[in-house]
């Protein structure tokens, strides 16, 4: 595929999602990442905690919950972190 196809399959594809998230590579380069939404609620006692390692109050358009994306291959070592809080609900969710 030439430059300039590749340019014009981009103008298409961005009528869609935002053209930010849009990167023209080759074939043989493409890697796919996927990102989880790790939601904390009831950790009002843990809001300093949360804050310094990247949670976001409200963040990403999650309602009354500490949020922080992260990558997939990440859920385990940032599931087992939080699960050290005591009293504290956490949820796992992909963007809406």
């Amino acid at each position: 595929m030439s430059v300039s196809e590749a340019e014009k399959e981009k103008e298409i594809v961005a009528q869609w999602i935002d053209e930010k998230n849009i990167k023209i590579e080759q074939a043989n380069t493409i890697k796919i990442e996927s990102y989880y939404y790790l939601c904390v609620s009831n950790c009002y006692d843990h809001k300093d905690y949360l804050k310094e390692n990247g949670f976001m109050w409200n963040g990403y358009g999650m309602k009354k919950a500490w949020v922080k994306k992260i990558p997939s291959q990440s859920l385990k070592s940032e599931e087992a972190k939080l699960l050290k809080l005591p009293n504290i609900k956490l949820k796992v969710a992909a963007k809406k």
